[in-house]
């Protein structure tokens, strides 16, 4: 059993009244975010499951809403972090609370299959729309109350424990982005820099370190709620705000099902700057990938592939950027700034970051022209991408 922050009045005492300063959340949203927490320790703790069952019995109404909305945000971030073809059945029950019967009526009241494909998608074009008007790198998921300064300090610490790496969401946005508007080449690129980064880091993934975070702050945030016997109140000195928690949930989850693609495509994404992505696991690619672009990027691969196979020659067939037989041409990264427009239009493909080389059995290769990889990266990471 775990309690929530208290909220709400009993025998004569009221909690969990106290607001964040400048705006922050109301205490049914701090309620939601806590939820989250709870929510996300619990899933990674089972591990793999086929099914969950979630009971909504609650004595206040919006503690029922509150709670299923928290609830199914968690488990759909939690199957999209898992990767593809990974999905969760979902049971909702409800009953009646407080019955003085012996019997007690349990409703299903909503029951479903969630896929890691599909929620995936949702949480991606939820952060490409938050970010328009959001700023992603300065994400702060607790506030201070209004009355956190007589506790000095220690609110403080606690409060700036919680720290997330700049770059944290913006790497999630990143991810959507090469998942929204299908860019397969991107997204492989994607799926080694979150290997290599989670490598060089510590030991957990992203929605693991984001549980734990969360977790921390839990714990400690309890010790310094302030009790007033005169008023007979207990107001919360630090909150959690459920919007940006969803934001960085969705981020971290986005990240991990771009790392565990590959995975599902059995390529080793170590050797994408040597080998390059063949056209057929660059096709592999896009059924993981956003279903509104998908024929863009289906459609980009099969004319280049009609148009950059040849003979051999440094000029192969009428392919629009530089291919050679066996080894690359190394060309460099020429272009000063990439139009969003022109990368959404061709799946991130565009001749003038892209090279190519065709193998010994004329199999065709791509990768990003040298410099070209970093530079893409910030652009479908910026809000106005």
């Amino acid at each position: 059993v775990e309690v929530a922050h208290g909220l709400g009045s009993y025998q004569g005492w009221v909690f969990g009244r106290a607001l964040c300063k400048r705006g922050g959340p109301n205490p049914i949203q701090a309620y939601a975010g806590e939820i989250v927490g709870l929510m996300l320790r619990e899933l990674i703790a089972m591990g793999c499951i086929d099914r969950l069952v979630v009971d909504l019995t609650h004595g206040i109404n919006y503690m029922t809403v509150s709670f299923k909305e928290a609830a199914e945000a968690s488990i759909s971030a939690y199957v999209a972090s898992r990767g593809p073809g990974s999905s969760i059945e979902l049971i909702l029950t409800n009953s009646e609370p407080f019955q003085k019967k012996a019997e007690l009526n349990v409703y299903v009241v909503d029951q479903r299959r969630i896929a890691s494909e599909n929620v995936a998608e949702k949480l991606s074009l939820t952060l490409d729309l938050e970010s328009r008007t959001t700023n992603l790198g300065k994400l702060v998921p607790t506030c201070l109350a209004g009355d956190s300064r007589d506790l000095g300090k220690r609110v403080n610490e606690i409060y700036k424990r919680f720290s997330i790496n700049e770059d944290f969401a913006k790497k999630g946005l990143a991810a959507a982005r090469a998942l929204i508007y299908s860019m397969p080449l991107a997204f492989l690129y994607l799926a080694r820099d979150f290997k290599k980064e989670a490598r060089e880091g510590e030991n957990l993934d992203p929605l693991s370190k984001l549980a734990k975070a969360l977790e921390e702050v839990r714990r400690e945030k309890s010790k310094v709620a302030v009790i007033d016997k005169n008023r007979r109140e207990v107001r919360h000195s630090i909150l959690f705000v459920y919007r940006t928690i969803l934001l960085l949930m969705y981020s971290a989850s986005l990240q991990n099902y771009v790392a565990r693609t590959r995975r599902a495509l059995n390529y080793d994404v170590n050797r994408l700057e040597i080998e390059g992505a063949s056209l057929k696991c660059l096709g592999d690619v896009t059924q993981y990938l956003g279903r509104v672009f998908r024929v863009i990027a289906e459609n980009e691969l099969d004319a280049i592939g009609k148009r950059c196979r040849g003979d051999g020659s440094d000029t192969i067939g009428t392919c629009d950027f530089p291919v050679s037989h066996s080894k690359w041409p190394e060309a460099e990264c020429q272009i000063a700034s990439m139009d969003p427009r022109n990368l959404k239009a061709h799946a991130g493909l565009e001749k003038n970051i892209t090279e190519a080389r065709v193998s010994n059995e004329g199999e065709l290769y791509l990768r990003y022209r040298k410099g070209c990889w970093d530079r893409l990266r910030n652009v479908i990471s910026r809000a106005d991408f």
